[in-house]
């Protein structure tokens, strides 16, 4: 650990894009680089918040009694990311964030989306010693991409064409089997926005951008990238 962490002169940053502490102080390059990290992070929750096929999943794990909330939680998720992994892992963490019933009803609300938008932010030592990431690829405009990728994930949730938004009618089954296959298209090979499958592997991909970029995966996977030198 630093050793100027104690002192007067070390100010834990804790600019998140909402406040500056102190609106005088420089922003460093690694605060920089971590803000933006943390602007990506934050782009699937804050589209999540602000759905409201989202917000009632997030009523219904409220409701639950408090035993059961995770396994609600986890129930909802599935309809995000079907296969348990870090991505749903997300999702169920966003959901439980999002499940507040400790405030008046007209608070609960703003509160809740206020908790899931911020829930990927992180607080740093503007004097941290450990290694630096400053790679040129960093600083890539992607915003619009993440969230493109995050809309699509919440239509996915909601049951809407990730190409168009349309409502689907549902799952259909199988071909010879009785289970249910995921749709992810109103048709797979009409849909306007997607009537390629380059398109419908890039809008799947931008999806999965969202994912990694909330989860934290995109950091580890440059990280490594870095090490691997």
């Amino acid at each position: 650990m630093p050793q100027s962490v104690g002192s007067a002169e070390a100010a834990k940053s804790v600019r998140n894009g909402l406040y500056l502490l102190d609106d005088d102080a420089p922003i460093s390059r690694r605060e920089q680089l971590h803000h933006l990290d943390d602007d990506e992070a934050a782009v699937l929750g804050r589209t999540l918040a602000s759905d409201e096929v989202f917000q009632r999943k997030c009523e219904v794990v409220a409701e639950s009694p408090i035993e059961q909330r995770l396994r609600t939680a986890e129930r909802e998720a599935e309809a995000y990311a079907p296969y348990r992994d870090a991505h749903r892992d997300l999702i169920v963490e966003l959901l439980l964030t999002g499940a507040v019933d400790d405030y008046p009803e007209r608070f609960a609300g703003p509160v809740s989306r206020f908790r899931v938008e911020n829930r990927k932010r992180r607080s740093i030592w503007p004097d941290d010693e450990r290694e630096r990431d400053d790679e040129p690829r960093r600083w890539r405009d992607r915003m619009h991409r993440l969230e493109q990728g995050a809309l699509r994930v919440a239509r996915l949730g909601a049951g809407r064409c990730i190409g168009c938004g349309r409502q689907l009618a549902g799952d259909r089954f199988e071909r010879g089997s009785d289970r249910r296959a995921r749709r992810w298209y109103c048709s797979p090979t009409t849909c306007p926005k997607a009537r390629t499958e380059r398109i419908q592997n890039s809008q799947r991909e931008s999806m999965r951008d969202a994912f990694d970029a909330a989860t934290g995966q995109r950091r580890a996977r440059r990280t490594a990238r870095r090490k691997a030198r």
